[in-house]
C-alpha cells in the first residue's frame, strides 16, 4: 500500500515537470493587450470599471451588464410620469356610461341620474338635481363632468344647454334650512334628491325612471319604496353623464338662490360664499349672529343660539320645499 502511494506521488511529480507553467491569469490579460495596443486599468472594481470605461468606451459595457442605480431611478422617474399622463387623458375624457348601460342590460327602459348640492353650507337650501339624458345623446362638446371641477361660466352654460336640449329631461328640488333643521341634513339631502326624481314625470319623461344612478354611498329610502331600483356611486359625478348632468343642476339652481337670500341678507356676503363656512362667512355670524336664513342645527350657529332638535313624533317625514319640483326639458324618447 505504502509502495503504490509513492508511485503514484512520483508519477504525478514527473507530470507537474513535463507540463509547461502558464504565466498568471493578469499576464496573459496584460499581454494580449500590449500586442493589440490597448492599456488596461489594474484597479478593480467600480473604480476599475470607470478608468477603463474612459481608456476604452467601446468595451466598457462588457465589464458590467447590470443597470446602474441611475438608471433605474431614471426608468422610474419616467414610468411615474406615464402614468400621470395617462390618469391625466382619462380625466379628459369626462364621465361615461357604464353603469347607466349596465341598468339597460338588464331590463330597465329609462334610468336617471341625482345629485345634490348644499350639504355643508352654513344657510339657505339644499337642492337635488335629477336627469334623464337618453343614450344617443351626446355632451362632449359641453364638457359636463362634476360640477365641483367646472367653473361657474362653465356651469351656466352647460345648465342651459341641458335646460334646451330636447330629449334631455331635467328636475331639480329644494329642501329649506327649516325642514334641514327639523329632519337633519343627511336625511334632507334624500328627501331633496327623491322629490327631483319624483317631479322627472312632471318635466316631460315618457315614465318614471326605474332605475336611478345616486352620487354618494347611500341612496334615499323612498326609492325602494317606490319600487325603483338605485345604485349608489361613489364620486359618481365623475364617473356616470347623468348623474353629472343632475350635479351641473343643483349646483346652479342652488348658486341663483344664494344670490336671492344676498339681496336680502348683503352683509353676510353670500353672494361671494353660497353660505359655505369659509372665514369670511364666520366672521360676519360672529359680528352680526345669525340671519333667519341660517341652518340653526349647525355649529357655530347651534352654539350661538342653544339650538335643540325637537323630538321626532314618530310620524312619516312628507317634508316640505320653498320651491316646487321644477319641470324641466321635453319629453325623453
Amino acid at each position: 500500500m505504502r509502495q503504490a502511494w509513492h508511485l503514484h506521488a512520483a508519477v504525478k511529480r514527473g507530470l507537474s515537470q513535463c507540463m509547461p507553467r502558464l504565466p498568471p491569469r493578469k499576464t496573459l490579460a496584460a499581454a494580449s493587450d500590449a500586442a493589440s495596443g490597448k492599456q488596461r486599468s489594474g484597479i478593480m472594481g467600480p473604480a476599475g470599471r470607470k478608468s477603463r470605461a474612459k481608456s476604452d468606451p467601446a468595451n466598457a459595457a462588457t465589464d458590467d451588464t447590470s443597470p446602474t442605480p441611475k438608471r433605474r431611478r431614471t426608468t422610474t422617474t419616467e414610468s411615474k410620469a406615464s402614468k400621470a399622463s395617462k390618469a391625466k387623458t382619462t380625466s379628459k375624457a369626462g364621465p361615461g356610461r357604464a353603469e347607466e348601460l349596465k341598468a339597460l342590460r338588464r331590463g330597465h327602459k329609462v334610468v336617471a341620474g341625482v345629485d345634490e348640492a348644499g350639504r355643508g353650507p352654513l344657510a339657505g337650501p339644499v337642492v337635488a338635481g335629477a336627469c334623464i339624458v337618453p343614450e344617443h345623446v351626446d355632451l362632449t362638446s359641453l364638457g359636463v363632468t362634476d360640477s365641483k371641477q367646472m367653473s361657474e361660466e362653465q356651469r351656466e352654460v352647460a345648465y342651459e344647454a341641458l335646460m334646451a336640449h330636447p330629449d334631455v329631461v331635467c328636475a331639480t328640488a329644494f329642501v329649506d334650512h327649516e325642514e334641514i333643521d327639523r329632519i337633519n341634513i343627511l336625511q334632507a339631502a334624500m328627501l331633496a334628491m327623491s322629490k327631483a326624481v319624483e317631479g322627472l314625470k312632471a318635466a316631460g319623461a315618457s315614465e318614471e325612471p326605474t332605475c336611478v344612478l345616486v352620487d354618494g354611498p347611500r341612496a334615499p329610502q323612498q326609492f325602494s319604496e317606490r319600487g325603483i331600483e338605485s345604485v349608489p356611486i361613489v364620486k359618481g359625478d365623475s364617473r356616470e353623464l347623468c348623474i353629472a348632468a343632475a350635479s351641473v343642476l343643483a349646483k346652479v339652481e342652488r348658486d341663483r338662490a344664494m344670490l336671492d337670500l344676498h339681496k336680502q341678507y348683503p352683509q353676510y356676503g353670500f353672494d361671494q360664499h353660497k353660505g359655505y363656512p369659509v372665514p369670511a362667512h364666520k366672521e360676519a355670524v360672529a359680528r352680526l349672529g345669525p340671519c333667519p336664513v341660517h341652518r340653526k342645527s349647525f355649529q357655530p350657529i347651534k352654539g350661538m343660539l342653544g339650538w335643540e332638535r325637537e323630538p321626532a313624533m314618530g310620524s312619516k317625514t312628507t317634508g316640505k320645499s320653498n320651491k316646487p319640483a321644477s319641470k324641466r326639458g321635453k319629453k325623453a324618447k
